[in-house]
């Protein structure tokens, strides 16, 4: 499945952030987490988690940031930093009903986060982040877990040939902005049905 984070897009208004993420919802992302630097916001925030679940129902949309304010906005979960990994627990006791997902950068981390509580863990950098190319970290290499999304550097290219070994959780920011993202997601869903198949 393909999960997108969010990026501060300058020349996109909050309407036609939203839009655009449905729209890729409509082409087969499946999760994607509102980043506070996409919307700064936090009213902005709220009112464009509401907007993606009332137009996208399908799309599972996280909230980076505090637990509260992904209650608030309506989101379906939470998505934490891999700075935050002693928060999953009291998270997962204090708000139940949302999902709980971490950013991991080393093994340990995603199996803590995992050990935790956490639903669900994004891993990387896989390849030199596209939207962070100033990024000093080490790449990681890419690990098959089941709810352990890779990140870092996908592209569409890359999505295939990790796609094609195998692996079918991605994420990426980049990939989901390009002219061409609402035919590459529909290029990337197709192939993972025929090699999950």
């Amino acid at each position: 499945m393909l999960w997108m984070m969010t990026a501060e897009r300058p020349e996109l208004s909050e309407t036609a952030h939203c839009e655009h993420i449905v729209r890729l919802a409509e082409s087969g992302l499946a999760l994607v987490t509102l980043r506070s630097s996409a919307f700064p916001e936090t009213t902005g925030l709220c009112r464009a988690a509401r907007r993606i679940k009332q137009d996208a129902p399908r799309l599972t949309v996280f909230v980076r940031g505090e637990p509260d304010l992904a209650s608030r906005c309506g989101a379906d979960g939470l998505h934490l930093s891999s700075r935050d990994l002693d928060k999953v627990r009291a998270v997962r006791r204090s708000f139940p009903a949302l999902r709980i997902a971490v950013s991991t950068h080393a093994p340990d981390e995603f199996e803590q986060a995992f050990a935790e509580g956490a639903d669900f863990a994004i891993y990387g950098p896989i390849f030199p982040p596209l939207s962070k190319p100033d990024d000093p970290r080490q790449t990681v290499p890419p690990v098959r877990r089941s709810d352990l999304y890779l990140i870092g550097g996908i592209n569409r290219d890359r999505a295939d040939r990790l796609i094609r070994q195998g692996f079918r959780d991605l994420a990426a920011v980049s990939l989901f902005y390009s002219q061409t993202a609402y035919d590459e997601i529909r290029y990337l869903v197709r192939l993972m049905h025929e090699v999950i198949s």
